[in-house]
């Protein structure tokens, strides 16, 4: 498979009314761009380019909008497990219905979390709408949520906001 390299003359924190990029177009962010966006965060990431179906705010965790569409996204529901396959990242900024901009799919942001330790694995949460709680570890297999882990926290929920470093397929 060929990679090409692209140049974005655009912020990753960017949002467009049009198509700018393809649906899917993959960002690679350094580790500068990173700490300069956000002093707290370090190392490089990986964004994607989607399109919001419901509007998006700020720090959710994003979902697939219907499983039949790939980079159409809105925020993570209010019910724990969402699987991670299902998830396309994490928002930078706010991306209006039917507007489109980059999430966070690899690497470390701010995710807006209910009761997340430093060390915790995180996934999507039944708190709110976009938001991660802590994995359970559990015996029994209907309660264990490790397998829908998306990340590991590396703040505390303060403010309604982790750090978390994110890994979303």
């Amino acid at each position: 498979m060929a990679y090409s390299v692209q140049a974005f003359a655009d912020s990753s924190t960017s949002v467009f009314t049009d198509e700018r990029y393809p649906l899917g177009t993959i960002r690679y962010e350094t580790e500068t761009e990173v700490e300069s966006a956000d002093a707290s965060l370090v190392g490089p990431r990986v964004l994607v380019f989607i399109k919001a179906g419901v509007a998006i705010s700020a720090n959710e965790l994003v979902e697939k909008n219907a499983s039949a569409t790939s980079y159409v996204g809105k925020p993570s529901a209010a019910s724990a497990g969402t699987h991670p396959f299902s998830l396309l990242g994490v928002a930078l900024v706010d991306i209006p219905l039917n507007s489109f901009g980059f999430v966070v799919k690899q690497g470390e942001c701010a995710v807006k979390s209910a009761g997340v330790a430093a060390g915790n694995l995180v996934g999507s949460s039944g708190a709110a709408a976009g938001t991660v709680i802590p994995s359970v570890a559990n015996a029994d297999a209907t309660t264990d949520t490790r397998a829908e882990s998306v990340g590991i926290a590396l703040t505390a929920t303060s403010g309604g906001l982790s750090d978390v470093y994110i890994n979303i397929p």
